[in-house]
């Protein structure tokens, strides 16, 4: 089992980063990148072990513990503890995420709720992402998906989803008041709406503050 290149794949795709977006990260070839991933060399077959100089690259690029790598490459043998573990999540069933006062990012789901740390650029991707699926920005942080929005309270100024709500300042509400009707008129009619069926893949914190 090739368990660092499932590793190093995960945090790739954690980070939303295609092969050629990390082989700029990581100053590797995208080729190279997917080999390690298989554990494989493409040219004899024999199984690819990366050194420790290249294992540093894709510590600093994917923001990863460097002695978790060397101790899933085989260069150590003492066990190292993540600060978080690989969580999939479908975006269909978050309500909102927001990034905290200690710069995480929350993922509220109707039944759990999950942190997660990133870089800013890598944030920004992931705003990207939101924008494409039905994710109204609020304001910066602050992210509601309009498709599971099931009820708004005023004077409250409640976004009411299943089993949570969020509460907006008045001028959040005033000047999303439109769209977030909108969306709750096109979520409470009888067709409803088909599922996105598009998952996330997060490193959620298992220490943290």
């Amino acid at each position: 089992m090739n368990t660092l290149g499932t590793y190093l794949e995960k945090l790739r795709i954690s980070y939303g980063y295609s092969l050629h977006a990390a082989a700029r990260k990581c100053g590797l070839s995208h080729g190279y990148i997917r080999d390690v991933e298989k554990g494989v060399n493409r040219n004899n077959c024999s199984p690819l072990i990366p050194k420790p100089i290249t294992l540093k690259k894709f510590a600093q690029a994917y923001n990863a513990d460097f002695n978790v790598l060397m101790h899933l490459a085989g260069y150590s043998g003492d066990p190292v503890q993540d600060e978080f573990e690989f969580v999939e999540i479908e975006l269909d069933l978050i309500n909102y995420i927001r990034v905290n006062t200690y710069n995480e990012i929350e993922y509220h789901l109707d039944s759990e709720a999950h942190l997660e740390k990133k870089p800013l650029y890598d944030y920004l991707l992931l705003e990207t992402k939101l924008e494409k699926f039905d994710f109204l920005r609020i304001e910066s942080g602050l992210f509601v998906n309009l498709r599971q929005i099931k009820d708004l309270r005023f004077p409250e100024r409640k976004i009411q989803f299943d089993n949570k709500c969020l509460t907006l300042t008045w001028v959040q509400y005033t000047k999303h008041n439109k769209i977030l009707k909108r969306a709750l008129e096109k979520n409470s009619s009888t067709e409803g709406q088909a599922p996105i069926n598009t998952s996330t893949l997060i490193r959620k914190l298992t220490s943290f503050h």
